[in-house]
């Protein structure tokens, strides 16, 4: 069956249910569609914006919502998202769906169903291929050298990706079924997956910690003043 994450909510609604009288239930949505919005963020416009949130971030929300009810009724079920660490405007979609799943973690975790995003590295797909990645003609010329290394990074990283991607969907095997490397352990609401991740998330998160060390005098000085 096919099924296009931008149709309206009623629509999405509908193909979940033709999906349940095929399968006769449902055990997991990972929610996987998307393509790379690559401009830059002055440059990038209005429109395109929309049109990269509406795959990346509000479509998986659709679907999800679309799916909620029968995981309920199931007391059961894993909703998985895929997330990213970089990309410029194609992350205004991924960093949505950091805060939904993070939510939506608590708020159904109380009926049984489990909720993570994945954060992938670089894995050798076609990702990165000119197909996937889209660039407009840009307006600012300023900022063409940017641009132009921005595209020699996509072209150079293209076909050369470290991480195999038969063992990623392996470990989300994993992770879906709590078997293998992921026995034993509760599902965190995100989760790095490749070394590549593993290391930039690491640098990202000591960096967030020097900021708080450097600035935690002033950060902290701002409740009311005691009687």
């Amino acid at each position: 069956m096919s099924l296009d994450v931008t149709d309206s909510q009623a629509k999405l609604d509908a193909k979940v249910q033709e999906a349940l009288k095929i399968y006769d239930g449902i055990d997991v949505l990972i929610n996987n569609a998307s393509y790379i919005e690559a401009g830059l963020v002055e440059d990038v416009t209005h429109e395109r914006l929309v049109a990269s949130c509406n795959i990346n971030l509000f479509g998986p929300i659709n679907l999800t919502r679309s799916i909620l009810p029968h995981f309920r009724q199931r007391k059961a079920g894993t909703i998985i998202f895929m997330g990213s660490v970089g990309a410029g405007p194609y992350c205004v979609g991924k960093f949505g769906l950091e805060g939904i799943v993070e939510c939506l973690q608590k708020e159904t975790s109380q009926f049984g169903i489990r909720t993570v995003i994945i954060e992938p590295g670089y894995y050798r797909t076609k990702v990165y291929s000119e197909a996937n990645v889209k660039w407009e003609p840009l307006s600012i010329q300023e900022y063409e050298p940017t641009q132009t290394a921005l595209k020699g990074m996509v072209k150079a990283v293209d076909g050369n990706q470290p991480g195999d991607p038969k063992k990623a969907a392996e470990r989300i095997v994993d992770i879906v079924r709590r078997e293998g490397l992921a026995a034993g352990k509760e599902t965190p609401p995100r989760l790095p997956l490749g070394p590549d991740c593993f290391q930039q998330l690491k640098d990202k998160f000591l960096s967030t910690l020097k900021i708080l060390e450097d600035w935690e005098e002033l950060i902290v000085s701002t409740n009311l003043d005691s009687k």
